[in-house]
């Protein structure tokens, strides 16, 4: 067992954890591109979505619900 693993047995002793009952983290976001963000701040969303869909490859269903998201 090496030292981390260690330590989060300990924490979840130590804080009465049940391991089988905590919920999996969704994936984080990827980072947003300077780009998309200049364009959003600036107030041009199809502009964001366009650059959305190019820098992740998506479609434009996807790249307008990830923008209007944010």
């Amino acid at each position: 067992m090496n030292r981390i693993e260690a330590i989060m047995q300990a924490l979840v002793f130590r804080l009465d954890i049940n391991p089988a009952e905590l919920v999996p983290l969704e994936p984080a976001q990827p980072p947003m591109p300077p780009a998309i963000r200049e364009a959003l701040l600036a107030g041009n969303k199809i502009k964001a979505i366009k650059l959305y869909r190019v820098f992740y490859d998506v479609g434009l269903k996807e790249a307008k619900a990830a923008i209007d998201a944010m």
